[in-house]
């Protein structure tokens, strides 16, 4: 159920930026970071966006654990949205 939710968002955010930029859409499974970086390295990404769900305003939990471990790989260049 889960799996048919995400890639029902991933299609509509798809059909929503497809005229602006080039989307591809894919849903992997496992460990996120791992996953994030295998595909970048694979499809030679530029940059990776990811959003954060650090909800705190303390400094240490600004990111959510994917973007801070994404951060500390400085394999790619990253921009973290909130």
């Amino acid at each position: 159920m889960l799996r048919k939710l995400a890639m029902e968002r991933a299609e509509t955010l798809s059909k929503e930026w497809g005229d602006k930029y080039q989307v591809k859409i894919v849903l992997e499974e496992g460990q996120p970071v791992q996953e994030i970086l295998k595909f970048a390295e694979s499809e030679k990404i530029d940059l990776i966006v990811t959003g954060s769900l650090g909800r705190s305003n303390s400094p240490s939990t600004l990111l959510g654990s994917t973007a801070s471990l994404l951060l500390k790989t400085h394999q790619f260049p990253l921009l973290v949205y909130r």
